[in-house]
């Protein structure tokens, strides 16, 4: 049966009000029309509030307007994250357009589990100016925490969790200073035991311009850029960070994930090919083999 409770969504915009208002006529025209929404606003200095405004009164009752914490989008989320109410909630970012089933496919496809569930899909890459750029590829390999601590592949503006999974998110995400909110959500929700689905269905437009934060990693020089970033060292903060944060919750991790997690703090501390085997041999995979193999070869020289 399909979860018929409202589903909250949490918007976070900042300096947005460019393709903002196609964002939020896409939220309007859901065929799921039980939603809520709660946009927090981080310092926007163009027209993004004035925006906002205008989308809560067209929707009276609907839209909660909030003042962002201004320490980055992943506060801004996880912000929204602790004051949401209960029931399903979904990850929004202010410049996609969402095909009219999204909801109403991320509802019916999670189901009624009665566990934490967590849903992602793949998507249509677009333009700044709203030009197909072609279909994400589908995951090569299925979710797990063994991805989930060295790659996050549920992109939060596809993000949608049950009411279970929003209640230990919240939980989890208490104190926690994290690089980014969606790859903390694959982390707490596979860690944790919940259940992460990679939807192969295209749900929503994402907009491929300057102004975003990481934008796709599927095109040849994105993946190469991340590539890079990974061989210099840039990962290696964010492997930090998170690997404390998950340290912080690890009474709420199953034995497995707290496993898996040992091994990968070990891992950090490793240098030469005793690194690289230990990534290779622990279970740690991207999702494309040469990544991994990037992955061993980072390790290897101290770079995560």
């Amino acid at each position: 049966m399909v979860n018929r409770q409202p589903v909250t969504i949490l918007l976070a915009t900042h300096n947005g009000a460019a393709h903002l208002r196609a964002q939020l006529d896409s939220i309007a025209a859901q065929d799921h029309r039980d939603w809520r929404m709660i946009a927090s606003d981080d310092g926007s200095v163009d027209r993004t509030p004035e925006i906002l405004a205008a989308f809560a009164r067209a929707h009276p009752g609907r839209v909660q307007l909030l003042s962002g914490p201004g320490q980055g989008a992943a506060a801004n989320f996880l912000s929204m994250v602790a004051q949401a109410p209960e029931g399903p909630a979904a990850f929004c970012d202010q410049d996609d357009v969402w095909l009219p089933e999204k909801l109403s496919r991320a509802l019916a496809v999670m189901g009624d589990a009665g566990a934490p569930v967590l849903y992602g899909c793949r998507t249509e890459r677009i333009t700044a100016d709203g030009a197909p750029l072609g279909l994400s590829p589908r995951w090569s390999r299925p979710p797990s925490f063994g991805n989930a601590l060295v790659q996050n592949i549920i992109g939060g503006h596809s993000a949608v969790m049950n009411a279970q999974a929003l209640r230990l998110l919240r939980e989890a995400s208490r104190g926690a200073r994290v690089p980014f909110h969606d790859w903390w959500a694959y982390q707490v929700i596979t860690g944790c035991g919940g259940r992460v689905i990679a939807d192969p269905v295209a749900m929503l437009r994402y907009r491929q311009h300057d102004a975003n934060l990481l934008g796709a990693s599927h095109r040849p020089a994105a993946r190469l850029r991340r590539l890079s970033m990974m061989m210099s060292g840039a990962f290696a903060p964010w492997f930090a960070q998170t690997e404390a944060a998950l340290n912080r919750i690890r009474p709420m991790l199953v034995p497995s994930a707290a496993a898996d997690l040992d091994r990968f703090s070990q891992v950090r501390r490793l240098r030469g090919p005793a690194a690289a085997r230990a990534v290779l041999r622990g279970g740690f995979h991207r999702q494309r083999r040469v990544e991994t193999l990037a992955l061993a070869l980072a390790a290897a020289q101290g770079l995560i």
